[in-house]
């Protein structure tokens, strides 16, 4: 295994033993039973508190919904890290990988998605993003980013981690795998390793 790998391991065994802490904060705070997820776009709210009411109203009611173009900010419970997050487009077709030997299995393809992630805190923000994402499909079914594939047809990845000072951004494509006859219908990023705060846009 390599030095990349072994580092990303940790990290995320490291976001696993948070998953307790998180999950009792959750708890005592009475999310509701989206579980938190943010599904409505940064310029349809005015305020952190208004956004958690509009995200879930967003949610239960199929309006105002967040699509491809469209930013949510999140805050981390933990290290108090406040990320605007951007999905910028998907890509299902055509994607390959450039390492030479990657490729996707049976029955299944690549599917690209490219989001910019401003720091829009005051404290540098650090987090894995591959751990960050999962793109769902209309049974709801969940599928997780290819953690080694970084690079591929579609467009430069992110770092395996990304170190973010307040103020600035990156952008970076994540790849997934999904079934050729599937498409996607919700993509999400969440912070803390994909533990915390979770935004959500509708695919199309």
């Amino acid at each position: 295994m390599t030095r990349s790998a072994n580092a990303r391991t940790a990290r995320f065994l490291s976001a696993a033993a948070l998953a307790a802490s998180l999950i009792a904060t959750a708890s005592a705070c009475d999310l509701g039973s989206d579980g938190g997820v943010n599904t409505s776009a940064d310029h349809t709210t005015h305020s952190a508190a208004s956004a958690a009411t509009a995200g879930s109203s967003a949610h239960k009611t199929g309006s105002q919904k967040a699509k491809v173009g469209d930013s949510i900010t999140l805050a981390s419970e933990i290290d108090n890290d406040k990320v605007t997050v951007k999905l910028i487009k998907i890509v299902t077709s055509g994607v390959h990988a450039t390492d030479g030997f990657s490729t996707p299995d049976n029955g299944k393809r690549y599917v690209a998605v490219q989001f910019r992630l401003t720091n829009s805190g005051t404290n540098a923000f650090s987090d894995d993003p591959y751990l960050d994402v999962q793109i769902l499909d209309d049974a709801g079914q969940s599928f997780q980013p290819e953690i080694m594939m970084t690079d591929s047809t579609a467009g430069h990845g992110f770092a395996s981690t990304v170190n973010i000072a307040p103020g600035d951004s990156q952008l970076g494509f994540i790849i997934v795998q999904m079934p050729t006859k599937d498409e996607p219908a919700d993509v999400q990023f969440s912070l803390d390793g994909g533990l915390g705060a979770t935004a959500q846009w509708q695919a199309s």
